[in-house]
C-alpha cells in the first residue's frame, strides 16, 4: 500500500487494522481461490478502481504508519539490542 499499489488480501484477524475493504483494498474469504482470482482479475480490468484503491492505501499508510515513527521504533530497538536502553 505504501507504494500506491492496489491490494488484494484475505479477511484474516488483524488485517482490518491496516486495510479497509472496498476503500483501500479488496478482501476475500480465506481459502476461496475463485474469489481471489476474481478480485485480481477485477483490478486488472478496472484501472480507475486500481488507482483509487492504490491512492487511498498510500494515504492510509502515511497517516497510520508515518516514516518518522518507524525510524524511531527501529532506533529504540537498536539501542535496546546494543545495551543502551
Amino acid at each position: 500500500m505504501a507504494a500506491g499499489v492496489a491490494v488484494v488480501g484475505t479477511r484474516i484477524a488483524g488485517l482490518s487494522d491496516v486495510v479497509a475493504d472496498g476503500r483501500t483494498a479488496v478482501l476475500v474469504e480465506p481459502g476461496d481461490a475463485f474469489a481471489l482470482a476474481e478480485a485480481i482479475w477485477r483490478l486488472a480490468r478496472d484501472a480507475p478502481l486500481r488507482q483509487r484503491l492504490g491512492q487511498a492505501g498510500r494515504e492510509r499508510v502515511a497517516r497510520l504508519f508515518p516514516i518518522s515513527a518507524n525510524v524511531a521504533a527501529h532506533e529504540a530497538l537498536y539501542e535496546e539490542l546494543a545495551g543502551g536502553g
